[in-house]
């Protein structure tokens, strides 16, 4: 997916995600993939992000805000991968083509609420 692209997402659902532990969840459904964050007093996002889903139909992790918007910044590279292989497992974004960087991203454990 484009850096840029999820970071802007990132920062906006950081607007949110600071009322409520700086949480944001990604999500890949259907073959999309959403940011997500929702705070009771500020309200909520679901950002769609363009991106080349690759694997599993879907995946929904939780992450703290603040650790993918440090890493998305210092990656200079257009592109970047988003590697996610289940809810409480790691997650890993590195450059597109780039060996020599790998922000290795550990997930929130949330209470799942049901709809």
């Amino acid at each position: 997916m484009n850096n840029k692209t999820f970071l802007s997402a990132i920062e906006r659902a950081a607007v949110i995600a600071g009322s409520s532990a700086n949480i944001i969840k990604v999500e890949v459904k259907g073959g999309k993939m959403y940011v997500i964050a929702s705070a009771p007093d500020v309200g909520s996002i679901n950002e769609v992000i363009d991106a080349e889903i690759k694997g599993g139909e879907k995946a929904q992790v939780a992450f703290n805000v603040r650790l993918i918007m440090d890493a998305l910044k210092v990656i200079k590279e257009e592109q970047i991968v988003l590697e996610l292989s289940g809810p409480l497992s790691p997650g890993m974004i590195r450059p597109v083509g780039g060996e020599d960087f790998t922000y290795i991203i550990m997930p929130i454990r949330v209470a799942e609420t049901s709809a």
